[in-house]
């Protein structure tokens, strides 16, 4: 076993970054595709955003662990720095799925959802908010990226704080003892 320096730690949180971002985005496309499914997509698709958000908790708990078994003498700022590092890669690559999910590969959805928009509002907007709302819609891949990027990040952030506070600081030596005796 070896020491954990911070280019170790930023190389191993990039690595689970890109497998978190993959899950991720992957889910930015098949909502979507799911959303043209009517109402049984609908239920499809919470039963996978639960199950994504549930299985990327207990990804991250599983990678902080293994960082731990692997690396010796890893502390909870190590740990921290390592979930920092996978948030920060993960929103990167969850954000430029946005981007592209919105920009080229499902535009309609977000035309669709402006014309509801305008139909609900009708007569209630004047010319100047119209406009406003037209620029918005051209902007919405944009728009998308940033705050899919800065959810993912402050999100992954916090999971990383709770995370490696509650994972005592040499937990997987202790429990490798116990299992030999």
């Amino acid at each position: 076993m070896e020491l954990l320096d911070s280019k170790t730690i930023r190389s191993e949180g990039a690595k689970a970054g890109l497998v978190f971002g993959t899950i991720s985005g992957g889910y930015i496309f098949l909502s979507q595709w799911l959303s043209g499914m009517g109402d049984a997509g609908g239920i499809i698709n919470l039963i996978l955003q639960m199950g994504k958000i549930i299985g990327l908790i207990l990804l991250m708990r599983h990678y902080m662990i293994a960082l731990n078994t692997i690396y010796d003498e890893v502390d909870r700022r190590q740990t921290f720095r390592f979930g920092l590092y996978t948030a920060f890669f993960s929103a990167l690559i969850t954000a430029a799925c946005a981007y592209i999910a919105y920009a080229y590969v499902f535009p309609a959805a977000i035309q669709d959802v402006m014309e509801t928009a305008r139909q609900m509002m009708g007569s209630k907007m004047d010319s100047n908010t119209l406009r406003a709302f037209n620029d918005m819609e051209n902007s919405f891949p944009t728009y998308a990226f940033i705050s899919y990027g800065l959810w993912c990040f402050l999100y992954g952030t916090l999971l990383s704080f709770i995370l490696a506070r509650t994972l005592p600081e040499g937990m997987m030596m202790e429990e490798e003892d116990e299992d030999d005796e």
